[in-house]
């Protein structure tokens, strides 16, 4: 993406030639295109101006320094940590029945996160790859939580395989009584139902079943409500075995608060010829912004800048965050000059154009192009006019 900043300064160069033009071949009116010249040498100065006094808010070592600057002096700077997310691959016979990814909870700025979530996926969602769609149940495990990390643009701190083995390590002394909403079939044909309807046990050695086996002659999709269940039962009494997915929901659910929701798929059919759930790109970054807090990935990556000594910058980078953009870092200008609000971009955009347009058109900027950026960053100078979300 090229901002239209950057047609200016082309048109402007234009302009200037064309001024050179006229000043040869009109020798007769020097003071008027004197003054014309000045005028545009003065326009085009302008963007240039502000991108060096950018540079040198940023990073001016003028003045007095304290060793070790705190949040409240010129010059402190903290990196933002992105939210880690497990991805899950439930397996049952050989097969990715399902896919969860496990949210921990947000401690800055955003209710919507505050106590974590833990998103279902259906195995036989389909995702949109550079290679068209791919239902998640036909890939490798760890193939498929990749896939949903990348159809979704996000990064994930660790992978985890959720199969037999994998539920008597995490349910380890541990079973829930839970309400089964449909007729489970036992391992061959005719034989006793593994759970019948109604109230059951599961535990170490059933939850694989209970979790994964379709309804008889059903999709994949059938499973949705059973592994909703589960999921639910083991957020809000966490397991107590010693496995890693064990821990991640006793952390999730450490403050309370922690709640399962289905991902927001479609039915219809898919270019790859099968018919089910489709999580579409719309439906997977709205999934983003409203389950976490700091997203990381294939994103625009930000620095958010106080330029005035009293924004609260951690407010600032979850609103920012909010809207699926990598902040990365929040820092205070090497000097407080009480400046505006500004948005400093680069030329070329590779990715996050929507998200940047999104964040530009709400908070009333015009970009500024600097040509030193690279394709994937930018900054965000926060300035006396900055309005948070609150109005405040």
């Amino acid at each position: 993406m090229r901002w239209p900043a950057a047609q200016l300064a082309r048109s402007d160069r234009a302009l200037v030639s064309q001024a050179g033009v006229s000043r040869r071949t009109s020798p007769r009116r020097p003071r008027l295109l004197a003054f014309a010249a000045a005028e545009l040498v003065l326009a085009m100065a302008i963007p240039f101006l502000a991108i060096e006094g950018y540079h040198t808010l940023l990073g001016s070592r003028s003045g007095t320094f304290i060793d070790e600057p705190g949040p409240s002096d010129p010059g402190w700077t903290a990196l933002v940590s992105a939210t880690p997310i497990v991805g899950v691959a439930e397996v049952h016979d050989g097969m990715v029945s399902g896919l969860a990814l496990i949210v921990p909870a947000s401690t800055v700025g955003r209710s919507d996160t505050a106590g974590g979530t833990v998103v279902l996926v259906p195995g036989n969602t389909s995702v949109s790859t550079p290679d068209g769609s791919v239902e998640l149940s036909r890939l490798e495990p760890a193939v498929a939580v990749r896939t949903l990390a990348q159809s979704m643009r996000i990064s994930l701190s660790s992978a985890e395989l959720l199969d037999d083995e994998t539920w008597s390590q995490v349910l380890d002394g541990t079973v829930y009584e839970l309400d089964n909403p449909d007729p489970v079939p036992g391992a061959g044909r005719g034989s006793v139902l593994a759970f019948a309807v109604g109230s059951v046990t599961v535990g170490a050695s059933n939850a694989a079943v209970f979790a994964g086996r379709p309804v008889d002659g059903g999709s994949l999709s059938t499973l949705s409500l059973r592994r909703r269940l589960l999921w639910e039962a083991m957020v809000a009494e966490p397991p107590t075995g010693g496995h890693r997915l064990a821990e991640s929901l006793r952390h999730l659910s450490v403050d309370g608060g922690g709640r399962v929701i289905a991902a927001p798929t479609e039915d219809r059919s898919t270019d790859n010829g099968s018919s089910g759930p489709v999580l579409t790109p719309e439906a997977a970054e709205e999934l983003v912004r409203t389950t976490v807090a700091f997203p990381s990935g294939e994103r625009l990556k930000i620095r958010v800048v106080d330029r005035t000594g009293s924004a609260d910058l951690e407010a600032v980078a979850a609103a920012v965050a909010g809207r699926g953009i990598e902040v990365v870092e929040i820092a205070n200008a090497a000097q407080f000059d009480g400046g505006t609000t500004e948005l400093i971009v680069p030329a070329e955009l590779s990715v996050g154009r929507d998200q940047l347009e999104d964040l530009a058109g709400e908070w009333g900027l015009e970009p500024i192009i600097d040509y030193d950026l690279s394709a994937a960053e930018a900054t965000l100078l926060i300035g006396t006019d900055y309005v948070g979300e609150d109005g405040s």
